[in-house]
Order: structure tokens, then sequence, then C-alpha cells
């Protein structure tokens, strides 16, 4: 379910760890720098590893996350 947190290891082009937020899309490191920011997987939101491992220790199950659009809106 939503929060759970998943360490996918490396190797599987999704970098270090993922957080999961539920209906297949997560938060998690990324093994190609240069697909940070960009449509590079399956709406996942792509970090540098050592922030997603920063976030992976620090960030409780159930943590409320809000996304926003360039607009500012929340999506």
């Amino acid at each position: 379910g939503a929060g759970e947190q998943a360490d996918l290891g490396r190797g599987e082009g999704l970098g270090a760890n993922r957080l999961y937020l539920g209906d297949g899309y997560g938060i998690h490191g990324a093994d190609a720098p240069s697909s940070i920011g960009r449509s590079a997987s399956h709406g996942c939101i792509r970090v540098r590893n050592e922030d997603i491992e920063t976030l992976f220790r620090i960030v409780a199950l159930g943590t409320p996350v809000y996304i926003y659009s360039p607009n500012g809106q929340i999506t």
C-alpha cells in the first residue's frame, strides 16, 4: 500500500531506493542522472541516489506527499 518503502538495489535502472506512493508510482533514485527531470519512467519521480537514500532514512511511513505541477497546482 501507499507509504511502503522498497530497497530495490542497484542495476535495475531505478537507482538506490524507492518510496512507494501508490498506484504504481514512487520516488526513486536514478542510475542515469541525465534522466532526472525528464519523462523517463512510468510517472515516477526520479531524484539523485544520495537524495533518495536520505529520504529513505528520514521519511516515516504514511507521511503525506504533495506533488506540484510547474504552474503550482497540486497534481
